[in-house]
C-alpha cells in the first residue's frame, strides 16, 4: 500500500503531467499519463484520503492554467 504522502507526490505528477498536455505546452501524448496516475493513486483510498489526493492532482493540474 502506497503512503498518503507517495500517494500526493503521485497525484501533483499526474496533474502537471496532465496540464502539460494543454496549451502553452500542447503535449497531447502524455495525457493518458496524467489521468493514469490519478487513477491509480485515487483507487483503493477511503473517500477523506481519496479527497484530498484529487484535490492535489487538481491544484497541480489547474495551477499552471492560472
Amino acid at each position: 500500500m502506497v503512503t498518503r504522502g507517495e500517494a500526493m507526490v503521485a497525484a501533483v505528477v499526474g496533474g502537471l503531467t496532465l496540464a502539460a498536455a494543454f496549451p502553452p505546452w500542447s503535449v497531447p501524448l502524455v495525457a493518458p499519463l496524467g489521468v493514469g496516475a490519478f487513477f491509480l493513486t485515487v483507487s483503493g483510498r477511503g473517500a477523506r484520503s481519496g479527497a484530498v489526493t484529487g484535490f492535489g492532482f487538481g491544484l497541480a493540474f489547474v495551477g499552471p492554467a492560472l
